[in-house]
């Protein structure tokens, strides 16, 4: 949760089927239910989970703050959000209340009746306004460190732990928004903490069974890695620019009875980069997984100018998002030799090379290699392909309506549905759209 990184490598490719394009997310019916691979509503729609990582809404914002932040997220697209119940260490343990999770000295005992009062107000807050909440309950922290909970709970009999989960599942169990997150940053294996993990699940589970409960490992290893255990109801994907193809695709070969969210990537104001950024949202929604979790340096630690960060770059990149992947139903992976999208490799690295900015790397790649740098997605009726550098290919369904949105602001370009020979609009990064009846590309913006 608390790391950087750049972009380079390739892809991966899927199948998705796209409903109507909407104005943001719809607000899911709770609770959420598994099927396979598939998240699903209460009436049994698909749920795709558009996330933003607020760790700290719990213990850094007053009421009134968190219901702004909230509000403005909602208006974004956002439908997610990832928080942790108790925080030790950025803005915590107090909350902006001033009370304790516990007495001090005795973590995990005796909760205080004022600090849970005001947690599940923000809860009150999240469902109100539609949020799905990923919670976490006792965050383990980055190498087991002291940025988490993970050497109070080493040193927590089991009985006081399963205690705990017993209280925050009675007290969230009205919650039918909130997933359970378990972990955090790091593989309990590792640091003999799995006990203690499970201490905590077998008392929410006790109370509030039938919940969904998933994890949060370290960068790189997914959930089923660190915590394939019976009790992991949702897989999640943890990984940076640079690892997210390769992991995205590992986790849709072997996980397909579960699905798979993209739960952290790099963060934006983090040593990424805008496109970097909008790489790791477009290979994770188009490579299959359930949804992308989005996070920003000043809102997860709600630092003092907070408020001048919901509208960023990578903000506004999740809006496009939002609105164009609204109400899309079942995943299955293809490659791209079965797609409609042919890549003409030698004029690709051509263009590339005549551009400023492409390094010989870059503008040669889709020479020497596979074009994985081009995640695809298909339905009968529509197909969207992603293009982080600037790509030359031929489109082999005639009659389809095309067009061009730029994934920073969701504008529209017309392309001639005549064009055999397509190059994309500049040296920046696109989304590619064909359509059999004009939807997407019938507006001039989302």
């Amino acid at each position: 949760m608390r790391i950087p990184a750049v972009f380079r490598q390739a892809f991966i490719f899927s199948l998705l089927c796209l409903g109507q394009v909407e104005s943001a997310v719809a607000v899911p019916a709770f609770p959420l239910q598994v099927a396979g691979s598939r998240l699903l509503d209460a009436t049994g729609q698909d749920v795709r989970l558009v996330g933003d990582a607020p760790w700290t809404l719990i213990v850094a914002l007053t009421a009134e703050e968190a219901d702004a932040y909230l509000a403005a997220r909602k208006a974004a697209g956002f439908n997610a959000i990832l928080v942790e119940l108790i925080e030790p260490e950025f803005s915590g343990p107090r909350n902006r209340n001033g009370d304790l999770p516990f007495p001090e000295g005795k973590e995990f005992t005796a909760p205080s009746p004022a600090y849970f009062r005001h947690a599940t107000a923000v809860l009150d807050l999240a469902r109100k306004h539609g949020f799905i909440v990923l919670l976490a309950p006792a965050y383990l922290g980055w190498h087991c460190e002291s940025n988490g909970w993970c050497r109070e709970m080493l040193r927590t009999p089991d009985a006081v732990l399963e205690s705990y989960g017993r209280f925050v599942g009675e007290l969230l169990a009205p919650y039918p928004n909130v997933v359970w997150v378990h972990g955090g940053d790091a593989d309990a294996n590792r640091y003999q903490a799995m006990a203690k993990v499970e201490a905590v699940y077998r008392g929410i589970n006790a109370v509030a069974p039938g919940g969904l409960h998933t994890a949060h490992c370290a960068r790189n290893l997914s959930a089923v890695d660190c915590y394939d255990r019976p009790w992991l109801t949702m897989n999640t994907t943890y990984s940076d620019c640079e690892q997210t193809p390769a992991r995205i695709r590992l986790d849709r070969e072997r996980v397909g009875s579960k699905p798979s969210l993209y739960i952290e990537g790099r963060y934006e104001e983090e040593k990424s980069t805008p496109q970097c950024l909008r790489s790791q949202l477009w290979w994770s929604y188009l490579g299959g997984s359930v949804g992308h979790v989005f996070g920003n340096k000043r809102i997860w630690r709600f630092e003092s100018d907070w408020r001048s960060a919901l509208d960023t770059p990578g903000a506004r990149a999740m809006t496009v998002a939002s609105r164009l992947l609204a109400s899309p139903d079942r995943v299955d992976a293809v490659s791209l030799d079965g797609s409609r999208l042919v890549v003409n490799r030698l004029a690709t690295a051509w263009d590339r090379m005549r551009e400023p900015g492409y390094g010989t790397g870059i503008a040669w790649s889709g020479v020497a290699g596979p074009d994985e740098e081009i995640p695809v997605a298909q339905s009968p009726g529509v197909t969207i392909a992603y293009l982080p550098f600037l790509t030359r290919f031929a489109y082999t369904r005639p009659g389809d309506a095309l067009c061009w949105v730029d994934p920073r602001t969701g504008a529209v370009k017309p392309e001639s549905a005549e064009r055999t020979d397509l190059r994309s609009p500049d040296a920046g990064d696109w989304l590619f759209v064909a359509e059999a009846a004009p939807g997407i590309c019938a507006r001039k913006s989302l």
